[in-house]
């Protein structure tokens, strides 16, 4: 999956789709990869291919997982969990992309 939003971040938000769809096959069972599809489509405008993704993230989603306290309905999702998680996964890639520019890596918690 972390490759798949390198390629978001990259601009190639066809080619996170296409990682995407093989995870799926993968896994069909993965309620993330279906919440981060959901969040490309959005990105990309696609908005019914948005929803058909949200709609199969919040089936597989557990009944007692906390993302369920904090939405009412689909739009809220979109933008809380899809943030969410783009911004952690943004701000790890950039934390390992400048430490090891500096060859930090293994040093300092990094």
């Amino acid at each position: 999956m972390l490759i798949a939003l390198i390629k978001v971040m990259e601009g190639n938000s066809v080619e996170a789709i296409r990682i995407g769809e093989e995870l799926v096959k993968d896994d069909p069972e993965d309620y993330m990869i279906y919440m981060f599809q959901g969040f490309v489509y959005k990105m990309m405008k696609k908005e019914d291919e948005s929803a058909k993704q949200f709609e199969n993230f919040s089936c597989l989603l557990p009944e007692n997982h906390p993302f369920r306290e904090n939405a009412n309905d689909m739009s809220e999702w979109s933008l809380i969990v899809g943030y969410d998680e783009l911004v952690c996964y943004f701000v790890t890639f950039t934390k390992l992309t400048i430490a090891s520019s500096f060859g930090l890596i293994g040093k300092f918690g990094v």
